[in-house]
Formats: structure tokens, sequence, C-alpha cells
């Protein structure tokens, strides 16, 4: 019994224990979410209708009865059985299948963007998510040294009226931090809501983040061979010009060939009884109406420059994007190390000079020195932590706009 319970226990997700981490997320998102799955069925049912494309059409078996016996040679016909095929060119068949798994491609390829704005919006949104944890870790050390400066202010003026204005400064600032971590504390749900819907997963417990990134000098070139949406054009550009084969081949006849047997009831004996009951015809459809085949012609080659000239504007639309993303990366990559390397450490180095010739030489407190050192100590770490959730924000979609699924 022990022993079935246990591996009861093991069978079960133990969402609990799993760290919040984009590996985790992103696991098993190609068949476990609903609109992947949806896609998949489309793309299936599109093969299956290619694969009865490209196929002779089903032949015709007639059968007929005529109203009064018809004389012949060799005695009355009652009956008259035909059996006929139409046979379109070769060309047409195949560019008929050619254009279906076209269609297959193309949807294909939309399952492939739909994965990858999934995988974008997950690591945004986790980045985001990310961001609130560690602003909330911020406002709670900045919200602890307001508040020891503010103890301390009360405890050096408790017996002088006239600096009460400056301790009221220091408790508004107080006051405000509550209200961010607040606000903070209220989003973080939501978002985890969010996240989970992204990555179509019931797990209900709030997780921390767990994302160890490293902000690197890596430059990420421009390359767009592998772009999703610059593939989907080029495959309906190829579909489009097999569509303007197919259009012309209408130009080419159809033929039918048609094998006909009549039932003759005769009491002639011998060889001499059906000699007349086979017939085998060749039919021609004649294309007369040239026009229409040409328009439909140029119609479909209108198309194909239309596609072409919507693939010249997303590619110049894609590098200006691009060169956005990618100032967005490196400002967010050199304002962060100024903040973490020279700005934060100055910040916390001024404020522990305030405080020591406070207690060490008696000098007193320069309060404006003290409340704006404070303010922009806070400043300052919540702006090394945005500007590190912008880059890698980033070069997340630097890699969507590549084409890669890889790891930041």
């Amino acid at each position: 019994m022990k022993l079935q319970l246990l591996l009861f226990l093991l069978s079960v997700p133990v969402y609990f224990c799993q760290d919040l981490t984009l590996e985790f997320l992103k696991k098993d998102l190609r068949v476990q979410h609903k609109l992947l799955q949806a896609s998949s069925m489309k793309v299936d049912s599109l093969k299956s209708k290619a694969r009865a494309e490209g196929r002779l059409p089903n032949p015709w078996v007639q059968f007929g009865l005529f109203p009064k016996e018809i004389e012949t040679k060799n005695g009355s016909t009652k009956s008259k059985l035909s059996l006929s095929q139409v046979l379109p060119p070769k060309s047409q068949l195949s560019l008929k299948r050619k254009i279906a798994f076209g269609w297959v491609q193309i949807e294909e390829l939309k399952r492939e963007k739909t994965y990858q704005e999934l995988l974008l919006e997950i690591e945004n949104t986790f980045f985001e998510y990310n961001f609130l944890y560690q602003k909330e870790e911020v406002l709670r050390e900045n919200l602890k040294l307001i508040q020891s400066w503010v103890k301390l202010w009360e405890t050096h003026y408790a017996h002088h009226n006239f600096q009460y204005q400056r301790l009221i400064q220091l408790q508004v600032d107080v006051r405000e931090l509550e209200d961010d971590l607040r606000s903070v504390q209220e989003l973080m749900p939501v978002l985890f809501s969010e996240l989970m819907t992204l990555a179509w997963l019931d797990q209900e417990t709030i997780s921390k983040p767990s994302f160890q990134g490293q902000i690197s000098q890596q430059i990420i070139p421009l390359d767009l061979e592998n772009n999703i949406d610059l593939l989907i054009y080029e495959s309906q550009k190829r579909k489009m010009s097999s569509q303007i084969g197919f259009a012309k081949s209408l130009l080419k006849p159809k033929f039918k060939v048609a094998s006909e047997w009549t039932m003759i009831d005769s009491d002639t004996q011998g060889n001499q009884q059906g000699d007349d009951a086979w017939m085998i015809s060749l039919a021609m459809e004649l294309v007369l109406d040239k026009k229409k085949v040409q328009h439909q012609i140029k119609a479909r080659k209108l198309s194909y420059r239309s596609i072409d000239a919507k693939k010249e504007y997303l590619l110049e639309k894609l590098k200006t994007i691009w060169k956005k993303k990618s100032y967005q990366l490196n400002n967010s990559r050199t304002q962060y190390q100024l903040i973490q390397e020279d700005l934060l450490p100055r910040t916390r180095e001024a404020l522990d000079s305030i405080q020591a010739n406070y207690i060490t030489q008696n000098k007193g407190i320069d309060f404006f020195s003290l409340l704006g050192h404070l303010r922009k100590l806070l400043k300052l770490s919540l702006d090394m932590k945005m500007h590190y959730k912008d880059y890698f924000q980033a070069k997340a979609q630097l890699k969507r706009l590549s084409g890669s699924n890889g790891e930041n």
C-alpha cells in the first residue's frame, strides 16, 4: 500500500516545487497549447486535401434504356452502357497538387509564426514578472533605509519643532514607497496569471522567477534569412507562381475518352451477333474564349507582383525595427553597466559618508543632501532593474526577427 501511494505521488506533477524559469514555461508548449494544436489540425487537414489533388477525375459510367426498341441488322437494341474518362493536361494535374502543398507549407509557416509569437510574449511577460519581484526587493530595501533615517531624525530633533517639516518630507517618501510596494504586490498575481495562460499551464501557486541571464557585450548581427514573415511571403510567391502556371494550362485542351457498348437482343446464330455493339470515342475540349483565361493569368501575375511589393516593404520595415531594438539593447546595456559600476556605488558611498559624519564627527545632517541621495538611490536601483528587463526584452525581439527560438 505504501509503495502504491509513493508511485502515485511520483506520477503527479509537483508544480509547487518547480522553479519558474523560461525553460519550464516553454517546455512542451508546441504540443500542449490549444492554439498550436488547432493550427496543427489545420495543417493535417490541408495535407489530406493536398494528397487528393493531382489525380485523374473519376470516370463516368452511364446506363440507359431506350423508350422503344431500335432494330438493327443484328437484332433489337434495348439498352446502352458507356464508360468515359476525362484526361486533363498532365501539367495541370501536377500544378494542382503543387498549389495544394503550397497551402500546406504556408500554414506550417503560420503555425511556426504563432509559436514564435507565443515564445516572445512569454519572454516579455516573464521579464516583466521578474522585474516586479526585483522591484519589490528594491522597494523593501529602500523603505527600510528611509525608515531608519526617519527614526534617527525623530530622535535627533525630538525637542526641535522647527525641523518638523523636514521629518514630514521623509514620512511622505515612506508613504509613497509603501504605496508603490502595494501596487507591485497586487500586480504580481495578475502577471503570473497572464504568464500561465500564455504558457498554457495550470499552476495556481505564485512562484518566484528564477533567471540568471548575464548582460554581455555580444553584438547580434542583422540576419533576416530565417525571418518567419519573409519566409511566408516567399512561400506565397511560390504558390502564386504555380497558380500562374495552372492558369496558363487552361489554354491547353482537355481530352475525353469514352467506350460505349450497346446491348442487342438477336436470334441470329453464329459470330455476327454484336458486331456493331462497341464504340470507342475521343473528344477534345476547345478553348474558344481565350480572353477569359488571359484575364485569369493577368490577375495572378498582379497578385504575384503585389506579394513581391509587400515583401520589399516588410524587409525595409524589419530593418528599421532591427535598428530600433539594437539601440534599445545597446542603450540598456550601457545604462545598466553605468549605474551598476559607477552611479549606484557612488550614491551609497555618499549616504555612508553622511551617516559617518553624523555619528563620528557630530557635524549634523545636511537634510537636503540626505533626502536627495535617498531618492537618487531608489531611482538608480529601479532604473538598473528596468534596464536589465529592457535588455533581455530587446534581445528576445532581435532573436524573433531572425527566426531564432534559442534561449537568451
